[in-house]
């Protein structure tokens, strides 16, 4: 994959801004993708990105154990944070936008005071690493997930566990790499984890008691998402499958095939139409959420394995991050 860069805006502390063109990406059917800029992180593969509620600031983190900030619509350097002793696994904002949490393998969850530019809290629980974190709608709890089987509620504002979940699920291969993966249902009533064993389970958030498990993929779940309305769920897996549950009736509506490696992430659009996919092949799906037909792919979006991938609020523009140390903000069209 080629770029052109039009313009280098900054360069700090070995990160900097590209503003470019994106050329020599295959793209099969609608003209859907434009990149409008990439953000490039020297030494860091990227792991994570989320962008804040108000689509204004977009967070990274990976292997390196800094978060870093970026003000997407100023266009200024970066506000870092640190303060892990290891990679940076997840990061979710606190639904005020002023708190960003981020997960660990050092076995910590903190929370970062955007605006003042520090630390805030630190949350420690979990034996292994934290694999996955998770803002509650309404922003009292902050839920973490790890590869030690344990689900945990904490008290955002005082930093006490309201509920500590230990999920019965089977010691493998992949919960030793990964664990449990988590979202929350916009009405903030259930929380979903993706499990290594294959399942995907739904708990009451209030008791932490199992309320429905969802069986369909062969490998390992990585990453689950709910639609605006709280309906459905979709699934992503190393099965190279995506999976749409119908939530209201337990059942599984169809199976989305289109990636050639594991899916890695998929978060589904705020406008509730379509669901974004990135994966180990390195390529990007967007899918219909009514029909999981393919809309459109971009083959070898980066040029190592996409790790996360986060619609930013406004629905228009895509950001994903790879292993290859970018971020790519993608502007997307024709969303009909």
């Amino acid at each position: 994959m080629q770029s052109k860069s039009l313009l280098i805006l900054n360069m700090t502390a070995g990160l900097f801004v590209v503003f470019s063109t994106i050329a020599g990406t295959q793209e099969k059917s609608a003209n859907v993708f434009f990149a409008h800029h990439s953000v490039i992180m020297k030494g860091d593969e990227i792991l994570a990105v989320s962008w804040s509620p108000d689509g204004v600031k977009l967070a990274a983190g990976g292997t390196g154990t800094t978060v870093s900030v970026w003000n997407a619509v100023v266009g200024k350097e970066p506000v870092t944070f640190k303060g892990h002793k290891k990679w940076i696994s997840s990061l979710s904002w606190s639904p005020d936008n002023k708190i960003l949490a981020s997960a660990s393998l050092d076995g910590t969850v903190k929370l970062w005071d955007v605006s003042k530019g520090k630390e805030q809290a630190t949350f420690k629980g979990h034996s292994g690493w934290v694999t996955s974190i998770a803002w509650s709608p309404d922003g009292k709890t902050l839920a973490s997930a790890g590869n030690d089987k344990s689900v945990i509620l904490w008290d955002a504002a005082s930093g006490k566990k309201k509920v500590v979940i230990m999920a019965n699920i089977v010691d493998g291969f992949w919960l030793s790499l990964g664990g449990m993966f988590l979202a929350w249902s916009p009405d903030g009533k259930i929380l979903a984890s993706g499990n290594s064993d294959k399942t995907v389970i739904l708990w009451d958030a209030a008791t932490g008691k199992e309320q429905i498990v969802l069986k369909g993929h062969k490998k390992a779940i990585s990453s689950v998402c709910w639609s605006p309305d709280g309906k459905a769920l979709v699934s992503a897996s190393t099965d190279k499958t995506l999976i749409l549950w119908d939530v209201t009736k337990g059942k599984e509506k169809s199976t989305l095939k289109g990636h050639t490696e594991p899916v890695t992430s998929v978060s589904w659009n705020p406008d509730g139409k379509t669901i974004a996919s990135g994966a180990f092949d390195r390529s990007l799906i967007i899918w219909d959420a009514s029909t999981g037909e393919v809309k459109s792919t971009l083959v070898e979006a980066h040029k190592a394995p996409v790790f996360s991938v986060s619609w930013n609020p406004n629905g228009r523009s895509l950001a994903s991050g790879s292993t290859d140390g970018t971020v790519i903000l993608w502007s997307v069209r024709n969303m009909r």
